[in-house]
């Protein structure tokens, strides 16, 4: 699997039925891909930012972002500024 079918099946694996054969390709390209298991973070982490947007906690939802969300998005801003 490549990164590019991981991003097209991402939403099926969260929340739809999945051949276990799919899930276990798509489980295998994440314990060999750390870009998607960012992805992954990132996508699910969106997600319960929404969900607090849609119950009316937005505020909150912002402050209380999940540590590995903020991680991903230091370590994604330094990588930036050390390539320019």
């Amino acid at each position: 699997m490549t990164c590019l079918q991981f991003t097209s099946y991402l939403h099926e694996y969260l929340f739809e039925p999945m051949s276990e054969a799919e899930k276990r390709r798509f489980e295998r390209h994440l314990s060999k891909c750390p870009a998607c298991v960012d992805y992954l973070a990132s996508y699910r982490a969106t997600l319960a930012l929404e969900e607090g947007y849609k119950s009316n906690t937005a505020e909150k939802a912002v402050i209380e972002a999940p540590q590995e969300l903020i991680d991903i998005v230091i370590k994604r801003l330094s990588l930036r500024k050390d390539s320019e």
